[in-house]
């Protein structure tokens, strides 16, 4: 059977320049009280207390929609969470490959996630309160993802009118008596004690300059210029696989702070003072450009395009839209396609255009 075992120390007494130092102090070197023996880790302890960081190629999806890590039935959890504003979110823990974990891996992020088979819902994860300068290492209670129970249709979730009775009672004992392990070991590389943060490198600030630069400080997504040096501050680099170590150029993407925050776990902006001061600045803006088109010539009004009645639409399912046209952009529908078939009918009826995993546009 294959085991981790805890790396041995280098003997210090081999090195010459230590042995120079004790001469000159006149020191003498004390022997070991007892010889220690180091402690074994079986792959079954590691699973079951701190976890395992694993790659996406190391887990098995099983027709029933589990994952399998080398034989092993496990839940997946992100480990290193970061507070904004004072808010710490938690995340939820993984049963199957949901619709969540789908769009996360398309974009190549499960590096991001642990595999364990703790059955008392508590898990040890990684939290920092002042943007990731320290951290606490501790363990907490962690809600199942609900999408992960409508994959699994657990307790028949998906058709049940009692959702939130069968989500406050999900056991992780009762998931794995369900979905049983099976024995086998494995050599681990590392648990998420030991693997690195996910946080950014010492030079990003550097890397975040020079790229926006090369970008002529303009949003890749919806082409708002900010290069004004009042609005650069609104100009954010994002990592697209989330891994925020990973600086190669691929994995960067300009953003205005309002399409930062539409992206996946990036929420948490839409509560910063930067992202209201950035929509004042740009709503004020909208209003000036406005004034200043219905001054020039009543001949010209019907060359800006109208977008009000569509944000009346919209706002009855609590949709939001941005208008991003008179700074050259685009204006914006935060909608997944057919999350509301009667929106998609619409836009698409009025020439909006969709963009995967972002939402309806238009000029």
């Amino acid at each position: 059977m294959f085991q981790f075992k805890i790396s041995k120390l280098p003997d210090f007494f081999e090195v010459e320049l230590l042995n120079r130092l004790v001469r000159a102090m006149g020191a003498s070197k004390i022997e070991p009280i007892i010889e220690m023996n180091i402690s074994v880790l079986t792959i079954d302890e590691i699973l079951s207390t701190s976890g395992q960081e694993v790659d996406l190629s190391e887990v098995q999806f099983k027709d029933d929609g589990t994952f399998l890590y080398h034989g092993r039935r496990v839940i997946l959890h992100i480990r290193d969470i970061k507070a904004y504003n004072d808010q710490l979110m938690l995340p939820r823990f993984h049963l199957s490959n949901c619709k969540t974990l789908q769009a996360m891996w398309a974009k190549k992020r499960s590096e991001r996630y642990v595999v364990s088979t703790r059955h008392d819902g508590q898990f040890r994860i990684n939290i920092s309160k002042d943007e990731g300068h320290t951290w606490l290492n501790q363990e907490s209670y962690l809600d199942v993802c609900k999408n992960c129970l409508s994959e699994l249709n657990w307790n028949n979730y998906s058709h049940s009118k009692e959702k939130s009775r069968i989500f406050s009672e999900f056991k992780l004992e009762s998931f794995f008596e369900k979905y049983p392990n099976a024995p086998v070991t494995l050599t681990p590389l590392h648990t998420d004690i030991s693997a690195p943060l996910n946080d950014y490198t010492r030079d990003f600030n550097e890397i975040s300059l020079k790229y926006r630069e090369s970008k002529n400080w303009c949003c890749e997504l919806c082409s708002a210029d900010l290069s004004h040096k009042e609005l650069k501050r609104y100009l954010h680099v994002h990592h697209v696989n989330s891994i925020k170590s990973d600086n190669s150029l691929h994995n960067l993407q300009a953003l205005c702070i309002s399409c930062h925050a539409a992206q996946d776990s990036h929420s948490h902006l839409g509560f910063s003072p930067d992202f209201h001061e950035y929509h004042r600045i740009t709503q004020s803006l909208s209003k000036k450009l406005s004034d200043i088109n219905l001054s020039t010539s009543s001949a010209n009004v019907g060359d800006v395009r109208d977008f009000s009645s569509v944000e009346d639409f919209v706002r009855k399912f609590s949709i939001r839209t941005e208008n991003y046209c008179d700074n050259g952009g685009n204006f914006w529908v935060y909608v997944k396609q057919g999350q509301h078939p009667e929106v998609d009918s619409k836009l698409d009826s009025l020439g909006f255009k969709y963009k995967a995993e972002r939402g309806w546009w238009s000029k």
